[in-house]
């Protein structure tokens, strides 16, 4: 199954139909099935696309039904929108460039040195491959407290630890690594408004020392540039990469960036167990793409309190001990024993 929605979520959605896709895998196991749901990244964030997935779920609210097909705007409706689109550009465009220069102070740090060669960023194929790892979400969410942090905060902080382990065993050292956290800005916390509204965040994190002293570092850190207004980055990041795009060096420039080290997102699920079409969710696997020179890349989703991690095979060969390496660093920082649920999937 893991196979399969790896396969998918590397496929480019034909952009003359609806930026999604949804397969059923069927005989996953004993009387058990699997529905992988692919949302292009343009069309819905984590938070959006979990709303989505909500709407399907047993006992969601009813839908308001829709008159479709809806009819084609005409050509003077369109010019229309862009002229408004450009009348609020104008308008917010001082604001805008107050936020630019407050995003500049929080990239300053990720982009005043290029980080040091690595093995971790690689140019990429197209293949994937996913591992994940399971952790107890009420002993994790007691340990992140106990240091003043998050679970986010842990997961990164595991991370980190992971990492400069994987490259210890790869004859490199790294006592840090940058990591490229999403932060939404909804204003609707419940992401009922489709579209992107996430934001990126560099930050540099410590992997080294004790688990629990890693892990109040990464809370003082994050804590920090979590400070920037919500949607900062996006003032500046936006900007340039459609200019690196027109001038045709944006796939060049994500091939080739030594900005980042690699990605971890983290979504919230609501606690409460779900079922759909009377069968109980036993399990909800995040799966987010990553491009570019980024061979390793984690997501977690609180629901049964799952991490993956998905990297690229050629580049990433030995996944299989980033795997133990990751299961063991939340082990150390929950004090549990070691999870039986881990999952791999084959070359």
């Amino acid at each position: 199954m893991l196979e399969v929605a790896s396969e998918l979520c590397t496929v480019t959605l034909p952009l003359n139909r609806a930026l999604w896709a949804a397969i059923l895998v069927t005989e996953v196991g004993k009387d058990q099935a699997a529905l992988i749901v692919v949302f292009h990244h343009v069309l819905a964030d984590g938070a959006a696309g979990l709303t989505l997935l909500s709407a399907l779920m047993d006992g969601a609210p009813a839908l308001t039904p829709l008159t479709l097909p809806r009819s084609k705007p005409s050509r003077a409706q369109l010019i229309a929108d862009a002229r408004r689109d450009g009348v609020r550009a104008l308008r917010d465009l001082p604001a805008a460039l107050t936020q630019m220069a407050k995003t500049l102070s929080q990239f300053t740090p990720a982009l005043r040195t290029r980080l040091a060669s690595s093995s971790l960023n690689q140019p990429t194929g197209p293949r994937r491959r996913i591992a994940t790892v399971s952790s107890d979400l009420t002993l994790l969410h007691a340990a992140a407290q106990r240091h003043g942090a998050t679970v986010n905060d842990a997961l990164l902080s595991a991370a980190t630890g992971a990492l400069r382990r994987l490259l210890a065993g790869r004859g490199e050292r790294a006592d840090s690594f940058v990591i490229s956290m999403p932060v939404s800005f909804r204003q609707d916390a419940a992401g009922e408004k489709l579209g992107n509204q996430s934001a990126v965040i560099p930050v540099r994190l410590p992997a080294t020392g004790r688990p629990g002293e890693r892990l109040r570092a990464v809370a003082r850190l994050t804590a920090a540039a979590k400070r920037t207004p919500p949607g900062a980055s996006n003032a500046l990041l936006r900007p340039v990469f459609q200019l690196l795009s027109r001038l045709g060096l944006y796939r060049h420039f994500i091939d080739h960036q030594r900005l980042i080290h690699t990605f971890v997102t983290n979504v919230r699920e609501p606690a409460q167990p779900l079922s759909l079409g009377g069968c109980p969710v036993l399990d909800i696997v995040p799966l987010a793409t990553a491009g570019g020179n980024i061979t390793v890349s984690f997501a977690a989703l609180s629901y049964a309190g799952r991490l993956t991690v998905l990297a690229d095979p050629d580049t990433c060969p030995d996944l299989d001990d980033l795997q133990a390496l990751l299961q063991a660093e939340l082990e150390a920082l929950t004090g549990s024993e070691p999870n039986s649920s881990v999952q791999l999937t084959p070359s």
